[in-house]
């Protein structure tokens, strides 16, 4: 998305436009150059603050019917297997 965004300016503004990726994962194999990948925001920002993918980081359990109807927690084990848990 920031990209296409950086792409889609004008010329005089893409000059003096910086974008930054805040996130704490590793930086993306073929992420365009001109963004600039911290784990913390920069300070003294000017500018926009655009904030994507947000609810997808945030903790929720998740539940799934099992094969008589009754709705489970999901468990997910440290190497990312899933099971079951109790009603």
């Amino acid at each position: 998305l920031a990209a296409g965004v950086l792409g889609a300016l004008p010329a005089e503004v893409a000059a003096r436009t910086r974008a930054y990726a805040v996130e704490i994962a590793g930086r993306p194999d073929g992420l365009d150059e001109r963004i600039e990948w911290r784990s913390e925001p920069p300070e003294g920002v000017t500018g926009l603050l655009f904030a994507n993918e947000w609810l997808d980081n945030v903790p929720v359990d998740v539940a799934e019917v099992d094969a008589a109807g009754v709705p489970r927690r999901v468990l997910v084990r440290r190497d990312g297997a899933e099971r079951l848990g109790e009603p």
